[in-house]
């Protein structure tokens, strides 16, 4: 069953990913996905948190409210440093500390919506590469040859609404993971259908992942069987339980 569920992940997501029409416009779709994510989810969470700190409506949320914003923009996807937001002024969140933080995470927002659009404009030009090549029934066709509508519902998650949840102080985002990777301080556990998954600090693509994984519980089961282990186990537990009736 273990074994099963590893394959199944990994022929899923390589199947999504490498299909011949998907593979054209993957890299795209997920950096649009992600600032999808960050722009219309996250950051109005995050605005969310912030309001109830600052106003305190919900007095019993404030102090998990704020170890949660700690620790999302201590981790926010923000490339140059003046984008950073310092997490100090949510120690004494006043009127002016607060709209600085509110014009940060306007400011990053914006940088999304940027970073959105650009990306698109890059698809759209491949897009219509494609169609100068091989026509746009060629390109419909080779869609509908390629992908699936049961498949990505599974691995884009479109049954379950749940965006993001909250667990530990953190975000966790449930949005499209296929097209996420693995946390980064994770060693290869991850979100089921991510992309890409963190082995020893490198990103490698779960199909790879996962067949070294599985190829190492199927070596562990024949060593365990070549040896005997199972029966010597059993053996083991046996005497134990006499000598506890002794």
């Amino acid at each position: 069953m273990i074994t099963s569920r590893w394959a199944f992940e990994a022929l899923a997501v390589n199947q999504f990913e490498n299909n011949l029409y998907n593979k054209n416009f993957f890299e795209y779709d997920k950096q649009m996905s992600r600032a999808t994510y960050l722009k219309d989810f996250w950051l109005q969470k995050i605005n969310d948190k912030l309001d109830n700190v600052y106003s305190k409506k919900k007095p019993q949320l404030v102090a998990a409210d704020i170890e949660l914003l700690k620790h999302e923009l201590s981790n926010m996807d923000a490339p140059r440093n003046e984008n950073r937001i310092d997490i100090n002024l949510l120690e004494n969140l006043n009127e002016t500390n607060y709209q600085k933080i509110k014009a940060a995470l306007e400011q990053y927002k914006k940088a999304k919506i940027n970073s959105y659009n650009k990306t698109n404009a890059e698809k759209d030009k491949t897009v219509s590469s494609l169609i100068n090549t091989g026509g746009a029934d060629a390109l419909k066709k080779l869609k509908d040859d390629n992908t699936n509508e049961s498949l990505d519902n599974i691995v884009l998650n479109k049954t379950d609404f749940t965006i993001l949840t909250e667990a530990e102080n953190s975000l966790v985002q449930r949005y499209q993971p296929v097209y996420m990777n693995g946390e980064k301080n994770s060693f290869v556990r991850a979100p089921l259908y991510v992309s890409q998954k963190n082995v020893f600090g490198n990103y490698h693509s779960t199909f790879a992942v996962n067949l070294a994984v599985i190829w190492l519980m199927t070596l562990s089961l024949v060593v365990a069987l070549y040896f005997d282990w199972l029966n010597k186990a059993l053996k083991f537990f046996e005497r134990l339980f006499e000598r506890k009736r002794e």
